[in-house]
């Protein structure tokens, strides 16, 4: 669970996940300061060959997609239904939907390897956030 910093506390020194981790090339467009609760974000980048970031508002996200492969983040804008999600990769495969809720868990999915279910998606607007490895579809009924 996410836990706002109460005032006149120091900032975590712990190290945050990193958002993409990765060896070899990577292309993707992922998440960045969603959990931020209005504190200022920094990105920290390490690699040893060339590289280029775009930031992007979530705003300029395109509306969910049905299928894809690798990491995305799209807009959903519709009613409370169900999703259902496929994975055909052998590695982590989450997908995260972002709300305006303060304290919500947004982890719909959390699986490795290839992986197949339905979840409950909440009423947009939401961001659904992808992590994949490989090929994925996501069908919202």
């Amino acid at each position: 669970m996410r836990s706002q910093r109460p005032p006149n506390r120091e900032p975590s020194t712990a190290r945050p996940q990193p958002q993409v981790d990765t060896i070899g090339v990577y292309t993707g467009t992922t998440e960045y300061g969603f959990s931020s609760m209005g504190d200022g974000t920094t990105l920290q980048i390490t690699a040893d060959g060339n590289w280029s970031v775009t930031i992007a508002p979530v705003s300029a996200a395109p509306g969910l997609a049905a299928s894809g492969a690798g990491d995305g983040v799209f807009l959903y804008d519709g009613s409370a239904r169900k999703i259902t999600a496929t994975h055909d990769g052998s590695s982590n495969f989450s997908l995260i939907e972002e709300t305006r809720e303060a304290f919500t868990m947004g982890l719909l999915v959390n699986e490795i390897g290839a992986d197949s279910g339905t979840v409950p998606l909440s009423s947009g607007p939401s961001a659904i956030v992808v992590s994949a490895d490989g090929n994925w579809t996501l069908l919202a009924e």
